[in-house]
């Protein structure tokens, strides 16, 4: 494909087949394209002005490597899928699914479901919500007819070998596989930060200050604050929802407010307590 500032590589086969945005200038293309006898999967981006080729592994030397699909949540967390085989366009050996994942620095493949090493199985489409949840649709074959294929990514199980601290300058340590990803540390702020809560995948963070600002940090994202409000009690605590496409604040009279897509089920604020509220936690 050539033209509206397309990178190819001419004069081979090259196709693109699934795009997905973040932003005005952010998209990501998948595909294939011919290297000598060989299909290879082929993906470029775009930074709104050009697009380039962004290097893309393949699941084996097979000759025939291709992705169909992409769904991207972020600049930095894509999901593309499709399908291998290792046989050239025969049934010698079968088709099998075929999922790569970026992070934002590199494509790597992640191990995906088939049926059968010996039944053909294809994945066409896929969609994402967060960088760990996503499911794919396709099919496979049954040696008579084809069937339904739906696979779904949960995302990673919680581990326990890491973890911040934050002081209430915005201070931030890290330890074990906890990585760093800023602070707060070396800047002013009205108000001290009494909470702080992670990503489900761990890969960014939010700080909340007593008067209800938040912090972004990673691949955190900012679904809103109290920071511009009057508030009748300070803000003690957060929590972020499942998917990370919201969170809470607390204060600590047991007022509650809920930001992107957390759910508000309920609060303390008009009612007595016999001691402030201190903290909170999601299921």
């Amino acid at each position: 494909m050539q033209g509206d500032g397309f990178t190819d590589c001419l004069p081979q086969n090259n196709g693109l087949s699934g795009v997905s945005c973040t932003s005005s200038t952010s998209c990501i293309a998948v595909g294939t394209h011919q290297s000598g006898s060989l299909n290879q999967t082929l993906v470029e981006a775009s930074n709104s002005t050009s697009w380039s080729i962004v290097g893309s592994p393949n699941a084996s030397s097979s000759p025939a490597n291709l992705l169909v699909g992409v769904s991207c949540t972020g600049s930095a967390s894509c999901t593309a899928i499709g399908y291998y085989v290792g046989g050239y366009y025969i049934d010698a050996t079968a088709y099998q699914t075929l999922v790569e994942s970026w992070n934002g620095t590199r494509w790597s493949i992640v191990a995906s479901a088939n049926t059968s090493a010996g039944q053909n199985n294809y994945l066409y489409d896929v969609s994402c919500v967060s960088s760990t949840s996503c499911a794919a649709v396709g099919f496979y074959n049954n040696s008579s007819v084809d069937q339904t294929l739906v696979e779904r990514e949960a995302g990673p199980p919680a581990t326990t070998k890491g973890y911040w601290f934050v002081a209430s300058d915005g201070g931030i340590f890290s330890f074990g596989d906890a990585a760093f990803y800023g602070s707060m540390g070396a800047m002013h702020l009205n108000k001290p930060i009494v909470g702080m809560a992670a990503t489900p995948d761990g890969k960014g963070y939010w700080f909340v200050a007593s008067d209800g600002g938040i912090f972004s940090f990673g691949d955190a994202k900012f679904f809103g604050s109290m920071g511009d409000k009057p508030l009748r009690m300070p803000i003690v605590g957060m929590a972020a929802t499942p998917d990370g496409k919201g969170y809470w604040f607390v204060a600590s009279d047991g007022g509650i407010f809920s930001f992107g897509d957390a759910k508000f089920y309920g609060s303390m604020g008009d009612k007595r307590l016999n001691k402030p509220i201190v903290g909170m936690a999601a299921t």
